[in-house]
């Protein structure tokens, strides 16, 4: 990863990418609340199968109009230093390396909304707009659902306007 110099106190722009082992699903984006954190219980409870794991948890969201009705593919995964064997009904998944706009979210989770909408403002503030790419969230020890402590990554695709 490396660090593109825009930076202030609430993101950061960084060139990377990614690669995963989990498990793929598809859902109403409106459901995403409720399946999400299912497909991750299921994962979590898989881990130790997955081979080369860093110990961060990524949630891959294909890009796609996210309009609540509409139906949408996401990944609940490993993070990997390198792809191994593939345990079954898993897949890997590797993003290209792209420059993203990183935003760390603190908070409980239901309130990531508000973290996505200041994300968006700052994109559009600081002379970026969205990109065709893959949103990433990045779950590491500093992640806990239930606490109002807790702190995620979410990385969005950009490109200068």
């Amino acid at each position: 990863m490396s660090e593109l110099g825009v930076k202030d106190n609430t993101c950061r722009v960084v060139k990377r990418g990614f690669s995963a082992v989990g498990t793929r699903h598809e859902a109403k984006y409106s459901e995403y609340p409720t399946v999400i954190p299912q497909s991750f219980d299921s994962l979590i409870s898989r881990m130790e199968e997955i081979q080369n794991r860093t110990g961060e948890k990524l949630a891959l969201y294909e890009p796609g109009n996210y309009a609540p009705d509409n139906l949408g593919t996401y990944y609940t995964t490993a993070q990997v230093t390198e792809i191994g064997s593939i345990p079954q009904g898993m897949v890997s998944q590797t993003t290209p390396v792209c420059t993203y706009a990183v935003y760390t979210h603190k908070g409980e989770i239901w309130k990531i909304g508000d973290a996505y909408g200041s994300l968006n403002r700052w994109i559009d503030e600081n002379g970026y707009k969205h990109s065709k790419g893959w949103v990433v969230e990045l779950m590491d020890e500093r992640f806990n659902p239930t606490s109002p402590e807790s702190e995620l990554e979410i990385y969005t695709p950009i490109e200068e306007k």
